[in-house]
C-alpha cells in the first residue's frame, strides 16, 4: 500500500497501479489501496478502471471519507507534503470521483 502510494505522488501511475494491485490482493479490505487504486488509473486515464475501482471502494467502505486514503494535510505538514497533496492527489481524486 506505502509503494503505491509512493508511485503514485511520484506520478509513476503504471508502478502506482502493480502495487495498488498487490497490496489489494494481501488485503482486500483496506479503503486506502482502493482509492489508491482509482487515483492512480485516475493519474494515468483510464476512466474506466478509476470508476471500477471506486466501486470497489464503495463495497468495501460505503461511507468512505478522503481522509481515510491519505493523511489530509494540516497546519503543520511540510510544506513539500501539501504541495504533493494538492497537486498530485486530490486532482486525481477528483477524476476519480472520491474527492469533491
Amino acid at each position: 500500500s506505502n509503494m503505491a502510494r509512493a508511485y503514485f505522488l511520484q506520478r509513476r501511475s503504471d508502478l502506482a497501479i502493480e502495487w495498488a494491485l498487490k497490496a489489494r490482493t494481501s488485503n482486500p479490505k483496506l479503503p486506502r489501496v482502493h482509492a489508491c487504486l482509482a487515483a492512480a488509473y485516475a493519474q494515468k486515464g483510464d476512466d474506466t478502471a478509476a470508476r471500477l475501482a471506486v466501486e470497489s471502494l464503495l463495497r468495501v467502505a460505503p461511507n468512505f471519507k478522503i481522509s481515510d486514503a491519505f493523511d489530509v494535510p494540516g497546519p503543520f505538514s511540510p510544506a513539500a507534503y501539501r504541495t504533493l497533496y494538492e497537486e498530485v492527489f486530490l486532482p486525481a481524486a477528483r477524476k476519480a470521483g472520491i474527492a469533491s
